[in-house]
This record gives C-alpha cells, structure tokens and sequence, in this order.
C-alpha cells in the first residue's frame, strides 16, 4: 500500500475540523474504538497504534461520518462502512504518495 501524507485538519462544506492521531486511551480505548468523531468539537480521534492501512480506512471511514453530518445524510453505521470502505479502496488504488 502506499504512504499517504494523513492531513492534521480537513474541511467539509464549512466546517473545519482538526484530526489527532493518538494512542488509544480513555474514550477509545474504553469503547473498542479504532477511531470516532465530535460535531460539537469538531475533532476526529484516530487510534494510531494500527497498521497504516488500517489508520486510512479509519479516517475515510469518520470523515464520512462527517460528510453525511454536515449534508443531512442517513449517518446510520453500515451505510457509513459501505461507503467508506468504497472510497478507501479506490482511493488506494491511485496509489497517491
């Protein structure tokens, strides 16, 4: 897989939101989670003891969260996942570095 340059901030429609990559302690770690995101924060937490790949597909996976949030989208988790796991594997394939 190739090495992505992983953004600190992003922006969907107008909301900015700031990305930490951690190690998993408290909240995540208490949940079992790989990764969540705060609306009212406007912060996505993503483990980062996972293998990189693992890492990308985690951040494609909360910025969808984000995308259906801010456009008003069923945020529902298995669509979510679908749509995530899509773009994550194309974005893949253009093997950006």
């Amino acid at each position: 897989m190739p090495r992505y340059k992983l953004p600190d901030t992003i922006q969907i429609g107008p909301a900015h939101y700031e990305i930490s990559y951690e190690d998993p302690k408290g909240y995540l770690a208490l949940l079992n989670l790989m990764g969540e995101v705060s609306h009212t924060q406007r912060v996505i937490h993503i483990d980062n003891t996972n293998p990189d790949e693992v890492v990308f597909e985690t951040l494609v996976h909360e910025i969808m969260h984000i995308v259906m949030y801010v456009y008003d989208l069923d945020n529902e988790e298995p669509n979510v996942h679908k749509i995530a796991m899509g773009i994550a594997q194309f974005l893949q394939q253009l093997e950006v570095e």
